[in-house]
C-alpha cells in the first residue's frame, strides 16, 4: 500500500494544467490580406493533432517530471502490511549479540520473524534502521503493547538484558500471543560499576560528604564518604565501593571525580543554604505535626542538610513565621491576601486534608507514578472528598481520584494533601517513604535517584517467564501498526534524473523541417484577347 507522509504536497500537481492549457491552446489570430497574400489560402490554427510526435513526447515528459517532482515532496512509502497472526522479534536497545544469541536471532529471522525494536511504536528493526534512543525501556509495559497489537495466535521473542530495572510494575499477562525471552549481555556493561552522585560541603563546613553509588547484578547500594578537611592528599579510597575519589581545590571551591580509564567530568562540590520550614497546625492536629515534624529531621540528619524547624499551633493572634516553607495542617485555608503575599516572597506551602471537607473511609492505597515503589506499597485508611479543579493531580488512589494535587501562585508551590499525616488515615507516615518524599520537596536533593542508566541487577530466570491469560480475563486489543515500510525517496528520484536528461535530449535535438502549411490560390491564364493586346 502506498502512503504519502505529507499528503498535502501532490497539490502541487495541479499547477501542471496551466502550463498544459497555454501549450495546447492559442487564440485565432487576425489575418489581414496585403498585396501578393491575396493569392494565399487561409493558415490553419495549430492544433494538437497537428503536433509532430517530438512535441507530443517532450509535453508528456515535462508533465511526468514534475508530478515526480510533487511526489518526491510528498514523501511516499510503501507500507506491507501482513494479516493474520504476527511473528515478531523484539530487540531492546541495550542488548548486544554474542555468537550463540545471533544464531538465534538469524534464525528466526529465516523461519520469517519480523525484527522490530523492543520502543515505542515498535520500530523495524533490520537492515540499517538506527537504534531507537530517549528514555528509559519500560519491557513489561511494551510487550503489554505488543500484545494488544497483534492478533490471537502471534508469538513474540524478546531479545533483552533481564534488567530489574526494565522490569517496572505487574508482569503482563498474554491474552493474543505466547512470548519467549532471550537473555542477552548488555550493551553498557562496560560502563564503570561505581560513579559519584553527589558532592558537597558538610553542614558544619570542616568536610566534605561524597555520595558514592554502585551496582552489581545483585544490588545497587550507595556509600557516603566523610572528608574532613583540610585535605591532605589528592585522592581518597572508598571501601564500600573499592573506587578511587579524585579531589581538587581551586578558587577555595572543591571539586571531585571518580579514578576511571576514562575520566568523568570534574563535579563540583555544593555549598547548601540552610532550608526554613515551619509547621503551623490546629488544636486537635499536634499529633499530625509531630509526624511531620520527625519526618523533616529525618530528611535532614540523612542528607547532611541544614534545616530550621519552627512549630507552633495557630490562633488568632499568631503571625506566620519566616520560613521558605510553611506546613498548615488542620487550619482554616488561607485568605486570598496572606496567601498573595507568601507567594510574593515565594513561601511554598503544604496543607492536609480541609476542616470541612466529607470523610471517606474507602481503604484504598496510593498510586505514585513518578515516585518511587515504596510510595506505591502504601496503604489508604482515609481520605477526603474533593471536587476536580484545573490543579494537577501528583498521586491519586486505587480508585483514580486525587490524593496529591500542586499548583502554582506566581513562583511559589502549593501542594494539598487530601488525606492526614496520621497512621490512622495512612501507614505511609510510619515508612521510609515518608522522610525521602519530604527530602524530594524540601531539599530537591532526590533520595530515590533515576539509577535507570547505572542499576545492573539482574532478574531471576522466573521473572521473566510470560503466562497466557485465562479465558475469565477481559482482551485488550488496539490498532496494529504497519508491519513494515519502505522508502520510496531513491527510486523516485532515479526517475526524476532520468526524466530530466530525456526533456533536455528532446529539447536540444536538431528539429526536422516542418513541411508547409500553406498552399497557393489557382492561378489563372491570361486570355487570347489580353495577350493580343
Amino acid at each position: 500500500m502506498l502512503l504519502f507522509v505529507i499528503p498535502a504536497a501532490l497539490l502541487a500537481a495541479a499547477g501542471l494544467i496551466v502550463p498544459v492549457l497555454i501549450h495546447l491552446w492559442r487564440p485565432p489570430a487576425r489575418t489581414v490580406r496585403l498585396g501578393s497574400l491575396r493569392f494565399l489560402t487561409s493558415v490553419p490554427g495549430r492544433r494538437l493533432r497537428d503536433l509532430r510526435w517530438r512535441d507530443r513526447f517532450l509535453l508528456l515528459v515535462r508533465v511526468a517530471l514534475l508530478i515526480a517532482l510533487a511526489v518526491l515532496l510528498a514523501q511516499p512509502l510503501w507500507v506491507h502490511l501482513a494479516q493474520g497472526p504476527q511473528r515478531w522479534a523484539l530487540r531492546s536497545s541495550n542488548a548486544t549479540f554474542d555468537a550463540a544469541t545471533r544464531q538465534v536471532w538469524n534464525g528466526l529471522l529465516a523461519q520469517g520473524y519480523q525484527p522490530r525494536w523492543l520502543a515505542p511504536g515498535f520500530p523495524d528493526a533490520g537492515g540499517d534502521t538506527p537504534m531507537p534512543t530517549g528514555a528509559a525501556i519500560d519491557a513489561w509495559s511494551l510487550i503489554r503493547e505488543a500484545d494488544a497489537r497483534i492478533p490471537t495466535g502471534s508469538k513474540l521473542t524478546v531479545f533483552a538484558p533481564p534488567r530489574l530495572s526494565m522490569l517496572q510494575g505487574a508482569r503482563p499477562v498474554l491474552s493474543h500471543s505466547e512470548a519467549t525471552w532471550i537473555s542477552t549481555p548488555s550493551g553498557d556493561a562496560i560502563a564503570p560499576p561505581a560513579w559519584l552522585e553527589s558532592l558537597s560541603l558538610a553542614r558544619d563546613g570542616r568536610g566534605l560528604r561524597a555520595r558514592i553509588g554502585s551496582s552489581s547484578e545483585a544490588s545497587t547500594p550507595s556509600s557516603m564518604l566523610l572528608i574532613t578537611l583540610p585535605l591532605d592528599a589528592t585522592s581518597v579510597s572508598d571501601p564500600a565501593t573499592r573506587s578511587t575519589l579524585e579531589l581538587r581545590k581551586t578558587n577555595e571551591s572543591f571539586a571531585g571525580r571518580l579514578s576511571a580509564p576514562t575520566p568523568e567530568p570534574w563535579t563540583p562540590a555544593r555549598v547548601w543554604r540552610p532550608v526554613r520550614a515551619a509547621i503551623v497546625h490546629g488544636p486537635s492536629r499536634a499529633e499530625d505535626a509531630r509526624y511531620v515534624a520527625a519526618a523533616i529531621r529525618a530528611a535532614g540528619e540523612v542528607a547532611d542538610r541544614e534545616i530550621t524547624l519552627d512549630v507552633r499551633e495557630e490562633t488568632t493572634s499568631t503571625i506566620l513565621p519566616e520560613a521558605d516553607w510553611v506546613f498548615r495542617i488542620g487550619v482554616a485555608p488561607l485568605s486570598a491576601p496572606l496567601s498573595r503575599v507568601l507567594a510574593e516572597n515565594n513561601v511554598n506551602v503544604v496543607t492536609d486534608a480541609p476542616l470541612d471537607a466529607v470523610e471517606d473511609a474507602s481503604p484504598s492505597w496510593f498510586v505514585a507514578p513518578q515516585n518511587p515503589v515504596d510510595v506505591n506499597a502504601a496503604r489508604l485508611w482515609k481520605r477526603v472528598v474533593a471536587a476536580r479543579d484545573a490543579r494537577s493531580v501528583i498521586w491519586s488512589d486505587g480508585f483514580g481520584s486525587p490524593l496529591l494535587i500542586f499548583s502554582r501562585e506566581g513562583r511559589a508551590e502549593r501542594w494539598q494533601f487530601l488525606s492526614r499525616f496520621h497512621p490512622e488515615w495512612n501507614d505511609w507516615v510510619r515508612s521510609g517513604a515518608f522522610p525521602g518524599w519530604m527530602r524530594t520537596l524540601l531539599l530537591r536533593d532526590v533520595d530515590a535517584l533515576d539509577y535507570s542508566t547505572h542499576d545492573r541487577r539482574l532478574a531471576d530466570a522466573r521473572q521473566v517467564l510470560l503466562a497466557r491469560a485465562g479465558p475469565e480475563v477481559e482482551s485488550v486489543s488496539l490498532s496494529q501498526p504497519a508491519d513494515r515500510t519502505t522508502g520510496l525517496h531513491a527510486w523516485i528520484w532515479a526517475l526524476v534524473a532520468l526524466l530530466l536528461a530525456a526533456e533536455r535530449w528532446l529539447s536540444l535535438r536538431p528539429a526536422s523541417p516542418r513541411p508547409a502549411a500553406v498552399s497557393l490560390a489557382p492561378k489563372s491564364e491570361p486570355g487570347r484577347a489580353e495577350v493580343a493586346r
